[in-house]
């Protein structure tokens, strides 16, 4: 899976001193209707924010 395939990202941001994340990745966005688009942008948009008060507080 995606795991397997990042690894050389994420060894790759590591080496460089960030810190590596889970990739946000939303599928079949061509077929999704209006509100399910909706809520995934709100829980990207949740996760960026938690990101944010966690390091910047």
């Amino acid at each position: 899976g995606f795991d397997v395939l990042s690894q050389p990202l994420q060894a790759t941001a590591i080496y460089c001193g960030l810190n590596w994340l889970p990739p946000f990745a939303m599928h079949c966005t061509f077929i999704c209707d209006d509100e399910t688009l909706e809520g995934q942008a709100r829980h990207y948009k949740q996760r960026l924010l938690e990101w944010q008060e966690a390091h910047h507080g």
